[in-house]
């Protein structure tokens, strides 16, 4: 979460937030991969490793700016929390958590066939 005041404070601007974080190799959702009937999650790894305080303690100190001989780390003018994973494929029965389940014939398949 970018704070502008802090960004006037230390002269940065966010297009030096975005590509510090770009540098550095972020973790990052790849979104999703549609195949046929199956979607799957993308995860993309970066190199600051596979656990998330690791990831967020080194987030934190990420250089944004070089301001004469001092660097402007990300902590400085963002605060780095962990958002919330994307909502996919809630269902609820009469106010309480459910199941969907899609059924699709596909081209040329015997219906009869199948469900005996």
């Amino acid at each position: 979460l970018v704070d502008p005041i802090k960004l006037q404070e230390y002269n940065v601007s966010l297009q030096d937030v975005e590509a510090a974080g770009q540098s550095n190799n972020l973790n990052a959702s790849g979104g999703f991969i549609i195949g046929g009937q199956t979607e799957r999650s993308v995860r993309v790894i970066g190199r600051l490793g596979a656990l998330t305080s690791d990831v967020l303690d080194e987030l934190r100190k990420a250089p944004v700016k070089m301001n004469g001989d001092r660097a402007v780390l990300l902590y400085q003018v963002a605060q780095i929390v962990e958002g919330p994973a994307p909502k996919r494929g809630d269902a609820s029965i009469d106010g309480h958590a459910g199941v969907v389940i899609t059924i699709v014939k596909q081209p040329h398949a015997d219906t009869r066939k199948l469900t005996d």
